[in-house]
């Protein structure tokens, strides 16, 4: 097997408002770890358990707008990411005050 194969078929690039924000949410809250990182582009490649996910601050680099952005971003998205263990992840969101739209399955 080669390296290429343990690649995912799909990853999602999120459009972000602040890449360290983001990065300190994804990475510090929900155990992420960047894999690569483009500071110049304020750009981010991070992965946990599998799971890979880009993150591109807004209006730096090459940003994929196919019409006007309002915050919320992401309005009508749903990622499933199958971690090795959630309990931890919920934990620190909560102690965070992040607000969980829906409980997590523990499937």
């Amino acid at each position: 097997m080669s390296p290429r194969d343990l690649e995912p078929s799909l990853v999602p690039e999120l459009l972000v408002s602040e890449i360290g924000a983001s990065v300190d949410f994804w990475c510090g809250l929900c155990g992420f770890e960047i894999a690569y990182e483009r500071p110049e582009e304020r750009f981010a490649y991070i992965v946990r358990d599998g799971a890979h996910v880009m993150l591109e601050e807004r209006g730096v680099g090459r940003n994929w707008l196919t019409g006007d952005l309002r915050q919320p971003f992401g309005r009508g998205n749903n990622f499933q990411i199958g971690v090795a263990e959630v309990d931890s992840i919920v934990d620190a969101l909560r102690g965070a005050d992040v607000a969980l739209f829906m409980e997590p399955d523990n499937v």
